[in-house]
């Protein structure tokens, strides 16, 4: 358990460290807290399966220990109908053009009424 920790730790380093990747990029890509990433990077905690399927695909990091080896390969893609669509308030919001938003503010007597609309496509 000791060796797969010590690969799992290197290549993510070596990864992040290439790809210019902070921390706390990372940790929202992995869907994990910054601190499970410093842990995955010192070695002191494995990722889940999950975690770490992702962390491959999305780095292209390539682990070997012994005569077992894992990269891009090893963890198709999920299909789309199995992954549920979420997306953060912050990446709604930095995905709306100018174009796509429409703010309407009508005042009544002592009361503003603002509606907002965003056309999706």
């Amino acid at each position: 358990m000791t060796d797969l920790r010590i690969a799992i730790s290197t290549e993510l380093k070596r990864a992040l460290t290439q790809q210019k990747v902070s921390i706390s990029s990372a940790a929202k890509v992995l869907g994990v807290s910054r601190q499970s990433v410093h842990s995955y990077l010192k070695g002191t905690s494995l990722p889940r399966p999950g975690v770490f399927a992702v962390a491959v695909r999305t780095w292209d990091l390539k682990i070997s220990i012994g005569n077992s080896s894992f990269d891009k390969t090893s963890f198709p893609e999920p299909k789309l109908s199995s992954v549920p669509l979420q997306m953060t308030m912050e990446d709604l919001f930095d995905s709306i053009k100018a174009d796509d938003l429409k703010l309407d503010v009508k005042r009544q007597g002592k009361d503003f009424r603002i509606s907002v609309s965003i056309k999706v496509a």
